[in-house]
């Protein structure tokens, strides 16, 4: 999602504007205070957040976070995602047993900063079901 507050300073009496009033709300949110000159704009969108990660497991050994969210799993991004079921499923079924690099992004601990991590997943059957080891929620 991308959010675009233009010229959004102090006002004259002083009170807050509505880009300071919406980061005081969510204090995760990241905000480009920077003007854009005309060209692309960059989106990422979250593909859909990790839950529990099950110790042992191929999502542990490499070393995805249950709050991740998912920025890009293998080719699949947001500008090629549909749903975990069509888009991600397909990819780690696909990796079975070879290295997937996978893009989230992550909450640092005691932060309001999200910063962004490369992982290599290695889908592959361990004692637990699935080749993953951990749940993924979608997006709403």
């Amino acid at each position: 999602m991308e959010l675009r507050l233009g010229r959004n300073g102090v006002s004259a009496n002083g009170k807050k504007t509505a880009g300071e009033r919406l980061l005081s709300a969510r204090p995760l949110l990241k905000i480009d205070w920077m003007e854009r000159k005309a060209g692309p704009v960059v989106t990422l969108r979250t593909l859909c957040s990790v839950g529990a990660v099950h110790a042992g497991s191929p999502a542990a050994e490499a070393g995805l976070l249950e709050g991740d969210r998912l920025l890009k799993v293998g080719a699949v991004d947001g500008s090629s995602f549909v749903s975990i079921e069509e888009s991600i499923v397909p990819v780690i079924r696909g990796y079975r047993d070879r290295p997937l690099q996978v893009e989230v992004q992550r909450a640092a601990a005691g932060a309001q900063q999200m910063s962004r991590v490369q992982l290599t997943l290695l889908p592959h059957e361990w004692t637990g079901n699935g080749l993953l080891g951990c749940v993924l929620h979608p997006n709403y």
